[in-house]
């Protein structure tokens, strides 16, 4: 799919959809390869289990905070975008309710989640989850603030990218400054 001066916005929610985003003339991505491995099975319970399931309790969290459930483990969101579409926000907004959800932004235990979300048990929320025994065995704590933030920033930072380069108003040089600020 790929096209000289074309990077591709992909959707996967509710169904794979992509659409063209025309990079500016002035501008050149440069994709790498680090080389360095990433041993799935070696680290299914301290990487991206582990991530999943602090995504699942950080909109837990922000879905209390919004008022839209009263019990942390039967919040029936299961990603930030769920919860956005309900309560109708902008990715701006998504960041202030992350930021006014946790007391703070440092880490939690399963025991600091359970006391302030006023939960028994926590991962009944993840029971679900793929390999969540091995998440619940190999972590002391959980980065709730920190991983809402990085994926709401993340999510936003590809809104703004594609809104750059759809820019009728600005020339390819500020666009090129823009995005190179946006990548920083």
């Amino acid at each position: 799919m790929g096209e000289k001066g074309v990077a591709k916005h992909i959707e996967f929610i509710p169904e794979i959809k992509c659409y063209d985003v025309k990079i500016p003339d002035s501008v050149c991505l440069v994709i790498g390869n680090s080389c360095t491995p990433s041993p799935k099975l070696l680290t299914l319970g301290t990487r991206y289990n582990k991530r999943v399931v602090e995504c699942r309790f950080c909109v837990s969290a922000m879905a209390m905070k919004a008022g839209l459930c009263e019990q942390f483990d039967e919040c029936k969101f299961s990603t930030f975008l769920d919860l956005q579409v309900e309560l109708g926000y902008t990715l701006e907004q998504m960041l202030e309710l992350a930021d006014k959800s946790f007391s703070s932004k440092g880490e939690y235990t399963a025991d600091k989640i359970a006391s302030e979300f006023k939960v028994e048990d926590p991962f009944r929320l993840v029971a679900n989850v793929s390999h969540v025994n091995e998440v619940k065995s190999r972590n002391a704590s959980f980065e709730l603030y920190k991983r809402a933030h990085h994926v709401l920033t993340e999510a936003k930072r590809v809104t703004d990218f594609k809104a750059i380069c759809n820019a009728e108003d600005m020339d390819d040089e500020t666009k090129g400054q823009k995005l190179g600020e946006l990548m920083t």
